[in-house]
């Protein structure tokens, strides 16, 4: 009976332990349905006043932005194509996918529809395709269109709900989901690696395309073949960027080069991707940056950020979490921009989106 009180205690103090740390971490609001978005650029200026309720990065020159209805502005805050559309996101590849009503099309850079509202779901054209879900009489199907609108590909063998799970097309390949296991698809939507990972990351705008990280038992990593190239070593793995990947290992995160070698042993709570050769790590609920030897040049002094992609060095700038606001250091470590934001985006094209609870 005194050992069973025991365990009970001890479960309630082990309760009461991790209730207080995560008390102890902070992060940016993410109620992010009172926040206003606008702009800022590399020396701090407000260029966009924070005014919009939802917003996008700055994409071929111009973002999505959206009060009560969404258009697109330019690097002066103008609207290049006025609010219109009910949701919008941002361009590439010279197009970008908006909704009326309740159908997805897409429009080019002046506002002209060059593919008219007809699907349920559209992605962001990557490799000259968008993935779509489409109406075919009384059922959804999903697959592929060109620039035209024409739909080359369909996908008649997924298993699998596809709004839950989808994917763009990165160098040739694209993801698939059959009977709760991952392979690849190309171009004329032949299975070129047999769905058979339990999970994978898909691909990424900035990341590089291989090698591709996939989970059997462990997570390791597969070519453009599916062929291994670096074993399942790993408890967790993450995509290339810079030329190493952070990847976790008996709980602690370090970095591999594509041999799959260590370059930074296993030794952070936490680890992002690299910027302009610098990557965030945590150590003890605090966050810096190291460079590509390892070494901390960025003390760990941060709070830290919710959303993991977050505090990448972009244009020599990166978003900081301090005392739950949002600012911008330099590659130095000196406070470039300061933290009066409620949210704060990586930067892009020279922009980088904020914003500020109303």
């Amino acid at each position: 009976m005194i050992k069973k009180h025991l365990i009970i205690l001890f479960c309630i103090i082990a309760i009461f332990t991790l209730a207080a740390q995560i008390a102890k971490t902070k992060y940016p609001s993410n109620d992010k349905s009172k926040i206003k978005y606008g702009y800022v650029d590399k020396s701090g200026q407000v260029v966009i006043q924070p005014q919009f309720k939802e917003a996008g990065d700055f994409k071929e020159g111009l973002t999505y932005v959206c009060n009560q209805k969404c258009g697109f502005i330019d690097k002066n805050g103008k609207f290049a194509i006025k609010p219109q559309y009910d949701k919008a996101k941002d361009f590439s590849e010279g197009l970008a996918a908006i909704s009326i009503s309740t159908k997805y099309g897409y429009i080019n850079k002046v506002g002209k529809l060059i593919i008219k509202p007809q699907f349920v779901v559209a992605h962001s054209f990557h490799d000259n395709l968008a993935y779509v879900v489409f109406e075919d009489g009384s059922k959804l199907k999903d697959g592929y269109i060109d620039k035209t609108g024409k739909i080359v590909l369909t996908i008649p063998y997924k298993t699998y709900n596809f709004l839950d799970v989808h994917s763009d097309f990165y160098d040739g390949l694209a993801f698939i989901k059959i009977n709760g296991k991952y392979g690849f698809i190309n171009k004329k939507g032949e299975i070129v690696i047999d769905p058979k990972f339990d999970s994978l990351f898909g691909g990424l705008d900035n990341f590089e395309s291989t090698p591709i990280p996939v989970k059997e038992s462990y997570w390791g990593y597969i070519d453009k073949t599916g062929k291994f190239v670096i074993g399942t070593f790993f408890d967790k793995a993450t995509r290339f960027r810079e030329g190493l990947a952070a990847v976790r290992k008996d709980n602690k995160w370090g970095y591999i080069d594509k041999t799959g070698k260590f370059v930074i042993e296993p030794q952070f709570e936490d680890a992002g991707y690299f910027g302009n050769g610098l990557a965030p790590v945590v150590l003890n609920n605090k966050r810096g940056y190291i460079n590509k030897k390892g070494e901390i040049v960025i003390p760990l002094k941060f709070d830290v950020i919710k959303y993991p992609t977050e505090g990448i060095f972009n244009d020599s700038r990166a978003c900081v979490n301090i005392n739950n606001k949002m600012g911008f250091i330099d590659k130095l470590g000196k406070l470039a921009i300061k933290p009066v934001f409620d949210y704060a985006g990586n930067f892009s094209e020279g922009f980088a989106k904020v914003g500020i609870k109303n």
